[in-house]
């Protein structure tokens, strides 16, 4: 351990054998676990912390694989990246009542989490915080949350209800890609754009509805929805990536605007593909990066001018 600027720092233990630490006890005075602490610790199955502990380091917990459950102090306000990335028996964890950021990657491949409760004074949510947690079934996102960072819940595959804020505007590429048990989503009513792949192999989800305030949708946004029946596009809608609709097979109808300039969607790729066509409404005309392609085909889908 060591003491600076009164902090107290429990630091690695060079003399432990990683495979064979089965418990550890912490110091009640220590107020920082430092990073790389316990990683590979992988006999490991508790560990009690200190009330006087206000920050974990990154990576402090990683693949401590037999871990099953931890309670974090009340007065923790942050944790660090990976602190318990691939604790692959961690089932139940307590957060603290004032954490206000978790890190990436925190959860990442804790395959049997299946629920875990969200402070209300959680203001930031890391890249790849639940990635790969399979058991995963549902979640609340607080309301001090603006903005979903890429990757959080890729892979969830038993996610089924998702509670997200009206302050989240935007959310980050892949958020929900693999999300195979997801059947519908009820979107931020102020979100403004959405990132590449988001509900990417969301082979359950049959229709979501866009916010109007949706102005960018990111590349192959919906790729391999294979469940997809009907899309809205929103008219503040001036950015659509490559192939948002690709393998979407199920897809019997999108629902644009009859705005002059419904051609600037595709003023970052195209619009409509499928697994072995392209296709597009009647009469419409759209736009490439590189030049003007026309994608008027007897291969149609309905579309529904409003």
């Amino acid at each position: 351990m060591d003491d600076l600027d009164g902090d107290t720092i429990y630091s690695r233990n060079k003399y432990d054998d990683p495979s064979s630490v089965t418990s550890v006890i912490i110091p009640s005075n220590v107020t920082s676990i430092d990073d790389w602490a316990f990683e590979f610790y992988d006999k490991l199955t508790s560990i009690a912390l200190p009330t006087a502990l206000l920050s974990l380091g990154s990576n402090v917990f990683y693949r401590c694989t037999s871990l099953t459950s931890i309670t974090l102090p009340p007065n923790l306000a942050t944790l660090g990246d990976n602190v318990f990335n691939r604790c692959r028996s961690l089932i139940c964890i307590t957060l603290p009542p004032n954490l206000t950021t978790i890190g990436n990657g925190v959860f990442d491949g804790c395959i049997l989490l299946t629920s875990i409760s969200l402070p209300i004074t959680i203001i930031s949510l890391g890249h790849k915080v639940f990635r790969g947690c399979t058991s995963l079934t549902s979640i609340t996102i607080p309301t001090n949350v603006t903005s979903l960072g890429d990757g959080v819940f890729d892979g969830c595959a038993s996610l089924t209800y998702i509670s997200l804020p009206s302050t989240i505007t935007s959310l980050g590429d892949h958020l929900f890609r693999g999300c195979t048990s997801l059947t519908s989503i009820a979107l931020p009513p102020n979100l403004i754009s959405l990132g590449r792949v988001v509900f990417s192999a969301c082979t359950s989800l049959t229709s979501v509805m866009l916010p109007t305030t949706i102005a960018s949708i990111g590349d192959s946004v919906f790729l391999g929805c294979t469940s997809l029946i009907s899309i809205t596009l929103p008219t503040a809608v001036t950015s659509v990536g490559h192939n948002p609709f690709f393998n979407c097979i199920s897809l019997a109808s999108i629902h644009m605007p009859s705005s002059p300039d419904s051609h600037h969607y595709i003023n970052t790729g195209r619009l409509f593909a499928l697994a072995v066509q392209q296709i597009a409404p009647q009469n419409m005309t759209f736009w490439s990066k590189t030049r003007n392609e026309d994608y008027r085909s007897p291969l149609m889908i309905a579309a529904h001018y409003r």
